[in-house]
């Protein structure tokens, strides 16, 4: 079963995420910072973190920073206000699986999540 940790700090966003992974067959929690989500990497343990740049405690790179030194890494998709295109190659220096700016296409994203769990099958629990 594909587990997915969402961080993101819009309320409302971060419910649509939610049900839509939900609806799509995807087991998920969701936080709105990075000190929670570092708890829930330990306590849910998933197969991939989407997660903001900005939020609060801990930046999306810290996330992604600590998601990659796991024993079985993390998968981490970016979701970034902005394009910066250093952010995003530091991004994908240190693991990245994606990088993606908002707005986003609610289909994509969940076109591209399941890609990413499609082509890291063997390793999912």
């Amino acid at each position: 079963m594909k587990k997915l940790l969402i961080v993101e700090q819009e309320a409302v966003i971060l419910e649509i995420l939610n049900h839509c992974f939900t609806a799509n067959g995807w087991v998920t929690a969701g936080c709105s910072d990075g000190k929670q989500a570092m708890e829930l990497m330990n306590s849910f343990q998933p197969d991939l973190l989407l997660t903001n740049i900005l939020i609060p405690f801990y930046s999306g790179i810290e996330l992604l920073q600590a998601a990659r030194t796991k024993p079985n890494p993390i998968e981490v998709v970016i979701l970034a206000l902005l394009i910066d295109d250093a952010v995003k190659k530091q991004c994908y220096e240190i693991g990245a699986a994606a990088y993606l700016t908002k707005p986003f296409d609610l289909e994509i994203l969940l076109q591209e999540l399941n890609e990413i769990a499609k082509n890291k099958q063997p390793f999912f629990h």
